[in-house]
């Protein structure tokens, strides 16, 4: 999947910085991201971030043209599900979700020490920094949140030393993915849990639909 694991990028995702670590850099690249283009996990300026990152990337020697994205704690939201009943489970996970401040969420249920980790993150927040990337040639090959880290997920930034255990245990880690593939991006529609903020417009028109229908009934029955 992969290749060799010292050309993917260990990217880590703040939410107004990027810091980049490869076996072949030196040391830890950092990109800072203004708050008039990233401001409560949302990419507000596109074009301008776009741009960013083009120069960044022309300024700076990051070799290896895969990406492995890794959101730290500050980036996405995070509930444990205690409750042993299957059903009760699903019920605080999609409630758990429809609590997020966001339209479009990247989802994934972990299993962390026998425990069940929730995750939720802005999609459109990741699938922005992913664009910008590919449009420099890059190709994104998982993203995952820092839980998955252990002991790890504690530290503030990213140093050598998270780096290199993402490194070694990359191939387990993307495994628990929680965004699709840019192939299936494309292809087809993404598969996400069934809530109101997946797709508010459709909700809309699907009322629309009804109201209209309803009204058709009633004018067929009022002429008879």
């Amino acid at each position: 999947m992969f290749g060799q694991n010292s050309s993917v990028v260990i990217v880590f995702i703040d939410r107004n910085r990027l810091q980049f670590y490869s076996s072949r850099l030196s040391d830890i690249l950092t990109l800072e991201i203004p708050t008039t283009l990233s401001k409560d996990l949302d990419i507000v300026n596109k074009d301008g971030f776009y741009t960013l990152v083009n120069q960044w990337v022309k300024q700076n020697n990051l070799s290896g043209a895969q990406l492995f994205f890794v959101l730290s704690p500050m980036t996405y939201f995070e509930r444990i599900i205690n409750s042993a009943d299957e059903s009760r489970q699903e019920t605080d996970i999609l409630s758990f979700y429809n609590s997020v401040p966001f339209e479009e969420l990247a989802t994934r249920v972990l299993t962390i020490d026998g425990k069940k980790h929730a995750v939720a993150a802005n999609r459109e927040f990741i699938e922005s920094i992913r664009h910008a990337f590919m449009l420099q040639g890059y190709h994104v090959v998982s993203v995952v949140p820092a839980v998955l880290l252990g002991t790890l997920s504690a530290k503030r930034w990213l140093d050598k030393e998270m780096g290199a255990y993402v490194v070694k245990h990359i191939e387990a880690l993307a495994a628990q993915n929680i965004v699709e593939s840019e192939e299936q991006a494309v292809a087809a529609p993404a598969s996400r849990v069934p809530t109101e903020k997946n797709n508010p417009r459709l909700m809309i028109m699907v009322s629309i639909f009804g109201v209209l229908l309803l009204a058709l009934i009633v004018v067929l029955f009022t002429r008879h």
